[in-house]
């Protein structure tokens, strides 16, 4: 598989999303999609199992990076600036064990 890191060398392992936004909640959606394991459904299959996840004020959400995943849209009725749903993302990425010439050739 592909490294997700977004540098040479190295892979990202963990992913992690803190949510913030001002009191009263003023917008709808936003949630984070997390897709089951397993392959991409072909054209006519059913889609693949999922669970949205709130985003709770001040809380943070931690699962590994290769698990599929997407941002369901936001709607923020008033358009303000203040009544949008925050987050920062963090990953925690790694190194790659060298690749041997034997391996590379392999490959």
């Amino acid at each position: 598989p592909q490294p997700l890191g977004a540098n040479p060398g190295e892979d990202r392992v963990l992913s992690a999303v803190y949510y913030f936004y001002a009191e009263p909640k003023a917008f709808t959606g936003g949630q984070l999609r997390l897709f089951a394991f397993g392959p991409t459904p072909r054209a006519g299959e059913p889609p693949r199992a999922h669970i949205d996840l709130e985003p709770v004020r001040n809380s943070l959400v931690a699962f590994p990076s290769w698990v599929p995943h997407e941002v369901r849209p936001i709607a923020v009725p008033s358009g303000d600036f203040r009544d949008y749903r925050f987050a920062l993302n963090c990953w925690y990425c790694r190194a790659l064990a060298p690749v041997s010439a034997d391996e590379a050739m392999a490959q």
